[in-house]
């Protein structure tokens, strides 16, 4: 257990005798160096020099104490919300980014990935658009079950109240069955959550088109394919201005909707 802890911390920039220093305060009540020293198998110098960089990083708060000192870790849902965070305004530079990079504007950039990692991915991404973005997407009634379901606990809600907060638009065209019947693939709460995304729908009836779900946004398109758990990406500047001319041609034979 503590080898995947220590491999998934690691990611964020945390050493080894970080981590071990992190883990420790954790599982101790008020810790000293003395302490953390003896739970790590570490030399007490080596603590304090690492417990500087950890307090200055906020992972681990000094208590005010007398002359003996103590120390508590940060609570581990405050850190993974400023990860969280952190990850959030790294995406939402990402178009910046690439503006700056020098690429062969005539060669699409093809992603294939499994469903189950690159799902939750690209609903993140596209929470983490700048403020008042806005992405297109096409869905039918027979991908929502995999696409809403397929989310673990928390993250659905976390997606929804990040493009709220940040007021991003959702052109959709959808099927009249499946604004009818949204409501059966999540509980009442987050429902209610779901409806207060910056909506614009319009519904078409399903056998005018045979897309289970295809997104676009900025220079993006992506295809879940459900039958395969696969989620396929286009990106290329010119592939995304088509499509996203054939999905506003489509949105015209539309009727206006919302979800009830």
């Amino acid at each position: 257990m503590d080898d995947h802890l220590k491999k998934t911390l690691g990611r964020f920039g945390l050493s080894e005798p970080e981590i071990s220093i992190y883990l420790a305060a954790l599982r101790l009540d008020k810790p000293t160096v003395s302490d953390l020293a003896k739970r790590t198998n570490l030399q007490r110098t080596l603590v304090y020099f690492h417990l500087k960089n950890l307090i200055k990083r906020d992972v681990i708060k000094e208590l005010p104490s007398g002359k003996v000192k103590h120390f508590v870790a940060t609570p581990p849902k405050e850190l993974a919300d400023r990860f969280e965070r952190w990850v959030t305004d790294v995406y939402s530079i990402v178009p910046q980014l690439e503006a700056l990079q020098t690429r062969d504007e005539q060669t699409p950039v093809i992603t294939v990935q499994d469903f189950s990692t690159a799902h939750y991915e690209h609903y993140n991404e596209l929470a983490s658009m700048p403020e008042k973005s806005e992405f297109r997407v096409i869905q039918s009634l027979r991908s929502a079950g995999p696409d809403f379901q397929s989310f673990k606990p928390g993250q659905w809600k976390n997606v929804l109240q990040r493009m709220i907060a940040r007021k991003i638009m959702t052109r959709a065209i959808f099927t009249d069955e499946l604004v009818r019947e949204a409501h059966k693939f999540m509980d009442p709460e987050t429902y209610e959550l779901f409806k207060q995304r910056n909506w614009q729908i319009r519904t078409v009836k399903a056998d005018r088109f045979d897309f289970e779900e295809m997104t676009i946004h900025q220079d993006k398109v992506s295809f879940l394919l459900t039958d395969v758990a696969t989620l396929v990406r286009i990106q290329h500047p010119r592939i995304a201005k088509a499509m996203t001319a054939m999905f506003d041609a489509l949105w015209l034979t539309g009727t206006s909707q919302k979800f009830e």
